[in-house]
């Protein structure tokens, strides 16, 4: 279940990479940002984001258990981030809200899933 959650936390660092990839690149870090540019960022972050919706169906099956789908009432957040993602050119404006955005959706899918635990019992 924690699957989920550790993809969103990734999403986070993900955004907060290609934020800051500019003057990290500047700075001769190596951050996947800066090694393989914004086109694989912003399809490092999509990717993420569907697999972390695409589990719950997953869940569902496995335990028949109507409650998994919980997580897809984030589902909005999530087309505004990928909106905001797939906007060209990249302003630093937008990916600071995209930045919490992803915070967002981290806390939220944590939140859920404590939910889902309490109502699985």
């Amino acid at each position: 279940f924690w699957v989920q959650v550790g993809m969103l936390a990734t999403v986070l660092i993900a955004v907060s990479n290609w934020r800051n990839s500019d003057t990290d690149a500047k700075a001769y870090k190596k951050t996947w940002a800066v090694r393989f540019g914004d086109h694989f960022v912003r399809w490092e972050i999509s990717i993420l984001l569907a697999a972390a919706y695409a589990l719950p169906y997953y869940w569902v099956h496995r335990y028949t258990q109507w409650f998994f789908m919980l997580f897809w009432t984030g589902l909005p957040v999530t087309i505004k981030l990928l909106g905001i993602i797939w906007e060209e050119p990249k302003q630093p404006s937008q990916l600071i809200r995209a930045l919490g955005m992803s915070d967002f959706l981290h806390v939220f899918f944590g939140l859920t899933f404590s939910l889902i635990c309490i109502i699985a019992r």
